[in-house]
């Protein structure tokens, strides 16, 4: 695949049909935790189940930005990858996505990979 456009789950890049050829939009979730339960921030995201959790726990929920792990299968998978995330006062996934570059590009130099803090 010669393009990805990735994002954190903070974009609502989910609702972007791929209509591009040579195009892939994808998609980094966050990861919300509510006590001992972790609910994954997909499309498939039960918000019923995790909203009567939030109202059941009586502790803080926190939530996990997407690893440099996860951020990097997404770049390996194209020769040119741009992802989009939240801004990096509110969360550690700029820092994870650019961490993700930096670990593709050391294996793959010809790789072109695009990180934008959305601000």
């Amino acid at each position: 695949m010669e393009w990805m456009i990735a994002s954190d789950s903070s974009c609502e890049i989910r609702t972007l049909p791929d209509t591009a050829p040579g195009v892939q939009f994808a998609l980094v979730p966050f990861k919300i935790r509510v006590g001992e339960r972790e609910f994954v921030d997909l499309p498939t995201l039960n918000t019923k189940a995790m909203l009567q959790a939030m109202t059941d726990y009586n502790g803080a929920s926190a939530t996990a930005c997407p690893s440099p792990e996860e951020w990097a299968e997404l770049f390996l998978m194209a020769d040119k990858s741009i992802a989009l995330t939240i801004s990096h006062n509110l969360s550690g996934s700029y820092n994870a996505a650019l961490a993700a570059r930096e670990m593709v590009l050391e294996e793959h130099p010809e790789k072109q990979i695009f990180v934008l803090d959305t601000l």
